[in-house]
């Protein structure tokens, strides 16, 4: 066991914390304290069906327009009419001016509309 583990749980060994907390995650979208100021809470009321989105996933990046959404998935037509299905809970959705996380929009339209 590591010496003064009670007073240090939140640290990484020869990391400082600032380090161990950066603003941008492996995707390249905001996170951290800077997260609520980008992700607006009504677009998760909204349907997403018609948008044209950016979906992050796999540390890649696919551009299209939101075909499809059911409770679990996302369906985004490509600018070369591919198909692609995404988990909402794997995937990270940027429109125009604000950016949401899947795990919180995996819900079916008609549920996420009411609350």
């Amino acid at each position: 066991m590591r010496r003064n583990s009670k007073t240090r749980e939140n640290r990484t060994s020869r990391r400082s914390q600032t380090k161990s907390k950066g603003n941008i995650d492996r995707y390249g979208i905001s996170s951290g304290k800077h997260k609520n100021q980008i992700m607006s809470k009504n677009h998760y009321r909204e349907k997403l069906i018609g948008a044209d989105a950016k979906i992050a996933f796999d540390n890649k990046n696919f551009k299209g327009k939101i075909i499809d959404e059911t409770k679990n998935t996302i369906s985004l037509k490509t600018p070369d009419n591919k198909i692609k299905k995404f988990i909402k809970k794997n995937i990270k959705i940027k429109l125009k001016n604000s950016i949401i996380d899947g795990k919180y929009i995996t819900r079916r339209i008609e549920d996420r509309i009411k609350k």
